[in-house]
């Protein structure tokens, strides 16, 4: 399993955005944080998601992650790109 995510986080407003990189990473936000909002970034890819108030690594990042990969999430194979668990 290889899955990379950058947080931003404000420390001032208490607020975070997620940078999504790849298909994985995008597939596995959208299950881990599924109030997150996906935005835009400057080339129209929605590679940005807005985490709202969420700013701790231990108590909201790592345990809505956890949570995901142990329902069942898993990485699309090399060569998919996975969208939905039907797929």
């Amino acid at each position: 399993l290889s899955v990379l995510f950058l947080a931003v986080v404000n420390i001032v407003s208490l607020r975070s955005t997620l940078l999504l990189c790849g298909p994985d990473e995008h597939n596995l936000a959208e299950t881990a944080f599924t109030d997150g909002i996906l935005k835009e970034d400057e080339r129209g890819a929605q590679s940005i998601m807005d985490l709202g108030s969420r700013v701790s690594r231990k108590m909201d990042f790592i345990p809505a992650i956890t949570s995901a990969i142990k329902k069942g999430w898993a990485a699309a194979p090399v060569g998919k790109v996975r969208f939905s668990k039907s797929e």
